[in-house]
């Protein structure tokens, strides 16, 4: 999609046009397209004003109050979770919202999630690192995780009777997957705490075998920095498993969940269960492997095709970041240079000018 041009270039084409030059010269001299030249004096003739007219756009979802009681939330408990904060205002809306439109009424108020700088620096490393990964390299990854799914506690009520069919929510159940750009893998359902031993137990039981059958021999295990991942019994393993050439683990930058393709997948899981009633643990289990078995290539590519340009951004990111910056000190170092070469010949010409009077004299 074309960009659209700054008023600063809008103006230019009105003062170009007003001093006799056609639209097809206009268009060489700026570089700018015949559409954009003339829809710009067309505005002006009409309007009077190069500046776009207000766009209605889409309506924000929430209302003045529900995004300040957001920020409140926020800043009443530190550690509450956007999960938290959305499920307790979900509590008291007909229409539900999103875990993202919370993050972004944070983002807006300046309550977004802070990273340490030892972590910012090993997520651009990562992104640096993985940059230029092609989409054979991306076919070779097998990416793993875990999370947990509520069951909805809401009350639901339609205009033919209103009845609250679940009060309060009845538990959640927590699961492990893993998933290639070529399909799903395994889904395991977790009954009690994930310890070292059972994590152990699902990549033995689980990824490697996902991983074989979906990426081959030789592909790349993705996980986060978990601490049952770090474990010496796991370490050993992978690194047995990477000494046989069965697979090679990928490094998983900390605090990162928006790179990670898992947590996404978590998140289109759970858009899928809001369309089921669920009323039990067992019923919520079948719905997510429903889901899960359901989810189709288009999504998995869509997912990996996401980190691959966040990755791309990052850098390019980092790049203008510290462009900016040079030119900054650039021009504050050339400032700095001139004051001073000022001073200084200001000082010689005013010694120069005392002599020249002590000569006079």
């Amino acid at each position: 999609m074309a960009l659209e041009l700054s008023d600063s270039v809008r103006s230019q084409i009105v003062i170009l046009s007003k001093e006799g030059l056609s639209q097809r010269q206009i268009m060489a001299r700026l570089k700018v397209s015949k559409g954009a030249v003339h829809g710009t004096l067309k505005r002006f003739a009409e309007s009077g004003s190069v500046v776009s007219k207000a766009r209605s756009g889409r309506p924000k979802v929430t209302t003045p109050s529900e995004d300040q009681y957001i920020k409140l939330s926020s800043l009443t408990d530190r550690k509450a979770t956007s999960s938290q904060i959305q499920n307790s205002l979900n509590k008291e809306r007909m229409a539900p919202i999103s875990r993202s439109t919370v993050k972004r009424r944070l983002s807006c108020s300046g309550l977004g999630p802070l990273l340490r700088r030892g972590n910012k620096a090993r997520r651009l490393c990562w992104a640096k690192k993985h940059q230029n990964f092609t989409v054979d390299d991306w076919k070779k990854v097998l990416f793993t995780g875990e999370s947990t799914f509520e069951i909805d506690g809401r009350e639901r009520a339609t205009q033919q009777c209103i009845k609250p069919t679940l009060k309060h929510g009845d538990g959640n159940i927590q699961v492990w997957g893993c998933f290639a750009s070529s399909g799903v893998g395994h889904l395991h359902h977790i009954d009690s705490t994930l310890t070292e031993e059972q994590h152990q137990f699902v990549v033995q039981r689980h990824a490697v075998a996902s991983g074989l059958h979906l990426c081959g021999e030789g592909f790349i295990l993705q996980q986060d920095d978990d601490p049952k991942r770090t474990s010496e019994l796991h370490k050993n393993y992978l690194k047995t498993r990477e000494e046989q050439g069965v697979l090679t683990v990928m490094d998983f930058p900390p605090q990162s969940p928006d790179l990670d393709p898992v947590e996404h997948l978590w998140g289109h899981l759970r858009s899928e269960k809001t369309k089921h009633s669920v009323t039990s643990q067992d019923a919520l289990w079948n719905v997510i492997k429903s889901c899960w078995e359901n989810t189709g290539q288009q999504v998995l590519h869509r997912l990996v095709d996401l980190v691959k340009g966040s990755l791309k951004a990052r850098v390019r990111w980092n790049k203008l970041i510290k462009g900016q910056w040079r030119l900054i000190i650039h021009r504050l170092w050339t400032l700095t240079l001139t004051r001073t070469f000022r001073c200084v010949t200001f000082s010689v010409d005013l010694s120069v000018g005392n002599k020249g009077i002590q000569v006079i004299n």
